[in-house]
């Protein structure tokens, strides 16, 4: 074995290289032969050529397994293992090929006398949370939906692993192209090879992906339709946000605004998400990061027309969006409408009978109908016990903090150290203190008392207004909504399946890594969020199967359970001192055996493989 330099030419600049390539000899009946065996690059130029040489005497004792005699110098034995472990995964790929391509254990025995003293395993690799993934990107047709819109066979296979990447380990492009090299048998699974992956084909695939945005997003609604059989009456909508690492010059839409994770100290930049009912994904948009709620919803919803043929569903939004324009064009287009009525309300009407919606023990909620005589409205007014607490342990803990700062700065006119002591200073001070704690300082009664010689303050005393602060914490709230022909409990049914889009949003920011984005240019940074929501579908599309099984788990918990299926190479060597290399899977284990008869697949995604030893 050995490392052949070849001189080269670049058509394109002129200018000369040198390729290496790892070759070697071998008989035959027609006389020797070269091969080459990999692909080098053109990286190798800053070693001698002893160095080369080295290089390769190294590569094949790894391969071989073989015992090493020699020192070698850092870098040489740094880059014998890369290049022996791409040899050895290249070995497995050709192996593969002459295997069938049932997924089946492999019924002939085949006996070995060997050293267990010389076993040992190697390349271990992520396999079991890829494989679900893998057969959910299948079942919504997204390989032959990629192919007809252009895309070849090796763009289908980065774009599935790009995808698949952001569920399972949610990361810039830079540590899911080491991850797919380095960690991942998804490869394995496409019958594909990533080992020579470049990080530029998966920004491409992100650029590919989002030029066809519509068209997918359009797939995926009708072929989640049909697999789950959804009616789709009812849309929800809402918009959320996420925050950039770096300053996203680039990025016209990268705007500072108020942030839902508490970074309003980054550039931003808003997505519009509208779900079924079932939490599928139907459409989104992206938004510049300081856009006006308010003003996104017209926008979207008249996209969705286009796409569904002008269906007309219940819309279901929240009061961050149900501003009067929006309602009033949405009665103006004939959609029905559950909303949250933006008017605070704090008691229940007590001239119309309370209806008990929701009877759980501590968690009750009752809800008073009335009816609008202007716009024809049906307004329910909902109170509930739980975010009666809430409220008030909202309140209580704002109290506190409040109260705490009153009594640091009572406690400082006492001192002889730099405090606040000046008459005017105090009351600067407290007006600050009330306008931080806005809702809180309304129920109480602040008094300052000071001397008129020296003007300084002597005392600051407070009062707590309790029978004004018990009747804002009554946990009310006004839904309205022209619809006549429900019942008070099956609105409040449908306004509740809000929670589903706020738990999207969550498994999208926390699990599926659509937070922090990476990228400065436009068009990366909406790849990059229509990634996170592709994957988001196929990983929706698992737990709706698994629900319907009774198997309830957050995305997060079901990844790392399902990682711990992996995929290894076992090395031993025979009587004749033979290096036998086998490719298996882990067994499953009682988890991974549950979820997979749910989801109605075979418990080892791939059968055992033989690597022969063709050097």
């Amino acid at each position: 074995m050995f490392i052949r330099r070849t001189k080269k030419i670049d058509p394109s600049s002129k200018q000369e290289y040198y390729s290496y390539q790892l070759v070697e000899s071998f008989r035959t009946e027609k006389g020797p032969r070269q091969r080459i065996l990999l692909t080098l690059g053109n990286s190798l130029e800053h070693l001698s050529p002893n160095e080369l040489k080295d290089l390769a005497n190294r590569i094949e004792e790894i391969v071989r397994g073989g015992q090493s005699f020699f020192s070698y110098s850092n870098e040489v034995e740094r880059l014998a293992q890369t290049f022996a472990k791409l040899l050895i995964r290249q070995q497995t790929k050709d192996s593969a090929r002459h295997t069938d391509d049932k997924y089946y254990e492999d019924e002939n025995s085949d006996y070995a006398t060997v050293d267990l003293n010389s076993l040992s395993n190697e390349d271990c690799r992520t396999l079991g949370s890829e494989n679900i993934l893998y057969k959910s990107f299948c079942e919504l047709g997204l390989p032959n939906k990629l192919r007809s819109l252009g895309l070849t066979e090796e763009q289908v296979h980065v774009a599935a692993a790009n995808i698949i990447a952001r569920a399972v380990f949610p990361a810039s492009e830079l540590a899911t192209h080491h991850w797919l090299i380095h960690n991942s048998a998804i490869d394995e699974l496409m019958k594909t090879n990533f080992s020579k992956l470049t990080l530029y084909k998966l920004y491409q695939s992100s650029d590919n992906l989002l030029e066809h945005k519509k068209s997918i997003e359009k797939h995926l609604s009708e072929v989640s339709k049909k697999m789950f059989n959804l009616e789709e009456k009812i849309i929800l909508y809402d918009i959320t946000n996420t925050y950039f690492e770096g300053l996203a010059n680039g990025n016209k839409k990268a705007k500072y605004g108020r942030s839902k994770e508490k970074r309003s100290d980054c550039p931003l930049v808003a997505m519009g998400l509208v779900l079924d009912s079932d939490g599928f994904p139907k459409i989104s948009e992206i938004f510049e990061g300081n856009v006006v709620e308010t003003n996104t919803f017209q926008t979207i919803v008249q996209k969705l027309d286009k796409c569904n043929d002008l269906f007309k569903p219940i819309v279901v939004m929240d009061a961050g969006i149900a501003s009067d324009t929006n309602v009033n064009w949405l009665r103006d287009n004939k959609y029905p409408y559950i909303v949250v009525h933006k008017k605070k309300t704090q008691i229940m009407p007590q001239d119309v009978p309370h209806t008990l919606v929701k009877e759980d023990e501590g968690k009750r909620v009752w809800i008073a109908k009335k009816e609008n005589s202007e716009t024809k409205e049906q307004f329910l007014y909902c109170q509930s016990e739980a975010r009666g607490r809430r409220e008030k342990r909202i309140k209580s803990k704002r109290e506190e903090m409040l109260e705490a700062e009153l009594q640091k700065l009572d406690n400082g006119l006492s001192k002889k150290t730099n405090t606040i002591k000046k008459y005017d200073k105090v009351l600067e001070k407290i007006g600050r203190l009330k306008e931080k704690y806005k809702k809180s300082a309304s129920y109480y009664n602040i008094e300052v008392e000071h001397s008129k010689e020296t003007n300084l303050a002597t005392k600051i005393k407070w009062y707590k207004n309790e029978t004004q602060a018990a009747k804002k914490l009554t946990g009310v709230y006004c839904l309205r909504t022209p619809i006549a022909n429900l019942s008070e409990k099956e609105l409040w049914t449908i306004y509740m399946m809000l929670s589903e889009l706020e738990d999207t949003f969550r498994c999208m920011k926390s699990e599926i890594g659509l937070r922090p984005v990476f990228h400065q240019k436009e068009n990366r940074v909406d790849g990059h969020i229509f990634i996170t929501l592709l994957a988001y579908h196929l990983t929706h599309v698992i737990k709706r199967k698994l629900e319907d099984k009774g198997i309830h788990l957050r995305w997060e918990n079901l990844r790392t359970e399902m990682s711990r299926q992996v995929r290894i190479t076992t090395s031993v060597k025979n009587h004749e001192n033979e290096l036998i290399r086998i490719r298996n899977t882990s067994k499953a284990d009682i988890f991974h055996k549950e979820v997979y008869n749910a989801l109605g697949m075979p418990y080892n995604p791939l059968k055992a493989v033989r690597i022969k030893d063709n050097l």
